[in-house]
C-alpha cells in the first residue's frame, strides 16, 4: 500500500518472506531508515536491518534486546571514501 512517498507494508506480507529465517544460510534484510520502518521489520521478524540513519535510542535498544543484526553503512566524506 502506497501512502504518499511511503509504501507501507502488513506485517504479514514481510513474514510470507522470513518463514525460512535460520535454515539453508540464508536470512532477509529490509532497507530501513526511520524507527517507524525498523520497527515494523523487527514485528515482522526480519533479523537484518541495513541502514537505519534515523533510528532513535528506543529503536535500537529494541534490536539489541531483539538480537537483530544492523548495517548501518555509514556515510563516508571524501578523505574516508574508497577509491
Amino acid at each position: 500500500m502506497r501512502r504518499g512517498a511511503v509504501t507501507v507494508r502488513r506485517p504479514g506480507r514481510h513474514r510470507s518472506g522470513t518463514g525460512g529465517r535460520g535454515t539453508g544460510g540464508t536470512y532477509v534484510t529490509v532497507h530501513a531508515y526511520s524507527p517507524a520502518s525498523i520497527q515494523q521489520a523487527i514485528a515482522a521478524c526480519v533479523p537484518v536491518i541495513d541502514h537505519g540513519h534515523l533510528a532513535d535510542d528506543a529503536t535500537v535498544k529494541l534490536m539489541a534486546a531483539k538480537g537483530i543484526w544492523w548495517s548501518l553503512q555509514p556515510f563516508l566524506d571524501d578523505e574516508a571514501r574508497i577509491p
